[in-house]
């Protein structure tokens, strides 16, 4: 891992799967008040709560789908930015003055230098069966500085040091052995499933193109196992639209579907709100085939008549 990031090994730290690798990144840092966005799945949420930290929220740019930025965080706030969907985002990692913990849990697709990283970030990245490359589960965390991933890796282990010794209880999020070995079969495949999920979004990319569906940011720039689409502009009721796609033969999903604002009592933002409401996420996979994304094709270009009646 250390060689597919250009970091040093000791700021690599494995964990049990991502979420708990976001929850050690936290608790391992000394900000007391972490700033989420609206619009992601659930486990970012969990994380923060899991490591005590107190949440607020931010709404997600409608042009690129990541937090705002703006205001800066406070010098007590450590930002947690998603990358949705696999996009990979360099202005997060150009911005110096931010404290962030990076949710890059579908970001694993590409290897990246992060040889520069800023001693005040770290990245999260899942190894779930569902993610490209997944190893039935597991996360990998790469953080800016020696210091910061020696606390998380202690914390995975209960806590203890190298020595065994205790200076803050943690919890018991260390990657096993058979996770290990899952995940370097896992690698010692990657060329053959890169090249699977090249012609996965190859047919998925021509299929969107001749249908004119407007994608997530970055769609198919990078290898992620995700077809989000524009599908419901006129707001039918998510339920209606599974409902109808099922009845075709294709399940749809849509992604994501809870607010973290409104899990945390307070209101959904604008921006998160719609993007909950107009897209879904299509069926995407390994092996994927023309038949099948034919099959897809034929029920959007249904609904699509059926929604314009």
């Amino acid at each position: 891992m250390a060689a597919r990031y250009r970091v040093n090994p000791a700021q690599v730290v494995t964990a049990s799967n991502a979420t708990t690798g976001l929850t050690l990144a936290l608790m391992s840092s000394d900000k007391t008040l972490a700033q989420l966005p609206d619009f992601s799945f659930v486990a970012t949420l969990s994380a923060a709560r899991a490591a005590g930290k107190t949440t607020e929220f931010r709404d997600v740019s409608a042009s690129s789908w990541l937090i705002e930025m703006n205001p800066p965080g406070r010098s007590g706030d450590i930002l947690v930015p998603v990358m949705p969907f696999g996009a990979w985002n360099q202005e997060l990692l150009d911005n110096q003055q931010t404290s962030m913990v990076i949710d890059a849990a579908a970001s694993f697709g590409l290897e990246r230098d992060l040889s520069a990283l800023d001693d005040n970030k770290s990245i999260v990245f899942s190894l779930h069966a569902t993610k490209v490359l997944g190893s039935g589960e597991g996360g990998v965390c790469i953080f800016g500085t020696e210091d910061w991933a020696t606390e998380a890796r202690s914390m995975s282990n209960f806590g203890m040091d190298q020595h065994r010794s205790i200076k803050n209880v943690g919890i018991n999020g260390k990657m096993s052995e058979f996770q290990a070995a899952f995940c370097l079969a896992a690698m010692d495949e990657s060329e053959l499933e890169m090249s699977d999920w090249h012609d996965a979004m190859d047919l998925a990319r021509d299929a969107s193109r001749g249908l004119g569906l407007e994608l997530s940011p970055h769609a198919f720039d990078v290898p992620a196992p995700y077809w989000i689409a524009k599908v419901n502009e006129d707001a039918a009721s998510p339920s209606q639209l599974v409902a109808f796609f099922l009845s075709r033969g294709v399940e749809v999903r849509s992604w994501w579907p809870h607010s973290l604002a409104e899990l945390s009592g307070a209101s959904s933002l604008p921006v998160s709100s719609l993007l909950r409401r107009e897209f879904v996420g299509l069926p995407l996979f390994r092996g994927i085939t023309r038949e099948q994304i034919d099959l897809v094709t034929r029920a959007l270009e249904e609904w699509q008549r059926l929604r314009s009646d």
